[in-house]
């Protein structure tokens, strides 16, 4: 396994790994903060202005993006918070939908191989 561009042999990322990673964050709510980051290579925009641990706050605040939006999809000023941040979710509203779409993975396909199958042993 590479992680943090370091070879790491046998290592299992379970939720475990991913709730250390990711500061308690679910799983399954990973596809959130990667909507709210985007992701350059693959074309998903993001949203101006926000970073991993601002990414992290908000989806461990609000659980997803539907619920952020609803919260400030009106594009007022909230406290202690930047003023652009609304205004983004406003504006961006369609975007930041169809990123979300875009980055999730389709967890129903069918594969026709048994997963224990593709794994790689090491070379002696």
């Amino acid at each position: 396994e590479v992680i943090r561009g370091k070879l790491v042999p046998h290592v299992r990322l379970d939720e475990t790994w991913f709730a250390l990673e990711y500061d308690g964050i679910e799983p399954q709510c990973f596809v959130d903060v990667l909507t709210l980051l985007g992701d350059k290579s693959d074309n998903i925009p993001g949203i101006n202005r926000v970073g991993k641990v601002r990414a992290k706050y908000l989806v461990k605040e609000f659980g997803t993006i539907e619920a952020l939006m609803e919260a400030w999809g009106d594009g007022e000023k909230r406290d202690n918070f930047p003023s652009y941040l609304p205004k983004e979710l406003h504006f961006q509203k369609d975007m930041i939908l169809l990123s979300k779409q875009l980055v999730a993975l389709d967890c129903e396909l069918d594969i026709p191989y048994d997963l224990n199958d593709l794994t790689l042993e090491p070379e002696m």
